[in-house]
């Protein structure tokens, strides 16, 4: 009994004999070394040379690494053998500490990591200028690409450009007077539009406001209807209303034909008077009905006399609807007699072919904007505005091609 007592004692000294062998040699076997036990980075994130830090481990075993959350590491897990590691955190605005421990096998090691809130080198950064003022046409007043001049002793990048100006490129090394010329788009609006983007190098940023203006056009003529009145707004309210025909109906305390008087006396003509089918809305005109079709026509005595110009004809149009928005199928033409051409610059072409405002079954009644170029007509040519039916056989054609017509201008035409 002795005996087996003395065994058993013997056998479990000699398990625990082997384990703690085979723990001291693991411990002698497992090396893990650092190339440093700390890290400086300044307020940027970087070292004193202005680059991403690194540390290289050499170990026998595989790694991993865990750090503060502020700290960033190209890798947080290796194989057995050396690897470079990079270190990089963001901005703060105070000092710092944070540790990264490395864990190999039974081997630990930390590396202090301490931030502070300064550069390492300074930043010099300068932009001129830091206000620009262009036209439409994105040029200075002497028709000179604008421009900004960067000086920086540190790499600086563009940001928050807007879509409508553009810089060959977003980025450069640090140098004196480098010169970034801006591509701005023209301006077609007639609102000035305003910018601010930024250089950044290093912690430095500097604002760069750029103002453009918008495309100035001289008004030849602009009439907004605002005369026209006693009928509903069909456009507006989405109704089928009440239109005044101005040959027959009088208005409150006059007669039959006052509407037609002041119709006249505006400029304008009926290109087909015998159909009478022109009516007075809530601000803007109603032409034709069943198988009667008729235009407004105005000769541009508003502009230069003696002179032939551009002019951009701009109106808005929208096909008539019952009811239930059962829509009339309305293609407009713009057409001119006399001097100048339409939409070709080739003092021949008269007539701006279709202008197609439709609009589709059931869907709301919407103004649609129509814009006819007119090349080097004078104050003597007449311009007329009507569907392409009933022009020719005295506005007879059979069918609906009923519309509305708002806010005609006559404005000069600029090239894009």
């Amino acid at each position: 009994m002795k005996t087996r007592i003395l065994i058993y004692c013997w056998s479990a000294l000699a398990i625990l004999f082997a384990l703690h062998s085979c723990t001291e040699d693991e411990s002698r076997s497992t090396t893990l070394d650092l190339s440093t036990p700390d890290i400086l980075l300044y307020i940027e994130g970087l070292n004193d040379a202005g680059q991403t830090a690194t540390f290289n481990i050499t170990s026998t075993a595989t790694w991993n690494a865990v750090c503060a959350t502020w700290i960033t590491l190209g890798t947080t897990a290796g194989a057995i053998g050396t690897a470079t590691v990079t270190v990089a955190a963001g901005f703060t605005d105070e000092d710092r500490t944070g540790y990264i421990t490395i864990r190999s096998g039974n081997q630990q090691r930390v590396i202090t990591v301490k931030q502070v809130a300064r550069e390492a080198v300074p930043t010099t950064l300068t932009v001129m200028p830091s206000e620009i003022t262009v036209n439409y046409r994105g040029r200075l007043d002497n028709d000179a690409v604008p421009s900004i001049v960067i000086s920086s002793n540190k790499d600086w990048t563009i940001a928050g450009l807007p879509e409508w100006i553009e810089v060959e490129n977003l980025t450069g090394t640090a140098g004196a007077n480098i010169n970034i010329p801006l591509n701005i788009d023209m301006n077609a609006s007639d609102a000035e539009r305003m910018a601010i983007f930024t250089v950044n190098a290093g912690i430095v940023s500097q604002s760069i406001t750029i103002t453009q203006q918008p495309v100035t056009r001289q008004v030849y003529f602009e009439d907004d209807f605002s005369w026209v009145e006693h009928g509903s707004d069909d456009v507006g309210q989405q109704i089928v209303g009440d239109a005044r025909n101005m040959y027959t109906w009088a208005p409150p305390g006059g007669a039959a034909g006052d509407l037609l008087t002041l119709f006249n006396s505006k400029g304008y003509t009926d290109i087909n008077p015998a159909r009478q089918t022109i009516y007075f809305m809530a601000g803007y005109f109603k032409l034709g009905m069943t198988n009667k079709q008729t235009g407004i026509q105005r000769t541009l005595t508003e502009l230069p006399t003696g002179a032939s110009v551009d002019v951009s004809v701009l109106f808005d149009a929208c096909p008539y609807a019952s009811a239930a928005k059962n829509y009339d199928q309305v293609l407009l033409r713009v057409v001119i007699e006399g001097s100048g051409s339409v939409g070709v610059d080739d003092n021949v072409t008269k007539d701006s072919g279709d202008l197609d405002i439709r609009i589709t079954n059931g869907d709301n009644r919407v103004w649609k904007p129509q814009h006819v170029v007119l090349y080097g007509v004078t104050s003597e040519t007449k311009i007329t505005i009507r569907t392409n039916k009933g022009a020719d056989n005295g506005g007879t054609d059979t069918g609906v091609f009923r519309w509305y017509i708002d806010n005609l201008r006559l404005v000069e035409y600029i090239e894009f």
